[in-house]
């Protein structure tokens, strides 16, 4: 379960971490289809524990297909798009995070107004 996998995240069992969210991924697929924000939620959660490993190809493959399959104007787009950024700050791709990350600014502009 994601509670499961999260608690092994923090305790460091990072193999059985990867496996209760890859469990939770198919159990939010199969019996809760109508709610991609949680479905959303553990696949960052796993992005993360990539990123924590240093598996940073695997983490930005993982962002990608994210955000192909996510609503612009979703909050979590934007998480989204910012976690991706800081997968290329560690991968010393600072322009590309740059560039992503004034992205970010201007669509929080446009979803949010200007005074946000």
């Amino acid at each position: 379960s994601f509670r499961m996998a999260r608690l092994h995240q923090q305790l460091g069992n990072y193999t059985e971490a990867e496996k209760s969210y890859r469990g939770a991924i198919q159990t939010y697929k199969q019996l809760q289809p109508g709610k991609p924000d949680e479905l959303l939620l553990v696949y960052n959660s796993l992005a993360i524990l990539f990123m924590q490993l240093g598996n940073y190809t695997e983490a930005e493959r993982l962002y990608v297909e994210l955000l192909k399959q996510t609503d612009t104007f979703s909050g979590y787009y934007t998480t989204l798009q910012q976690n991706l950024a800081g997968v290329y700050q560690e991968t010393l791709r600072y322009e590309e995070a740059q560039k992503l990350l004034e992205k970010v600014v201007e669509q929080d502009k446009t979803r949010l107004g200007e005074r946000h």
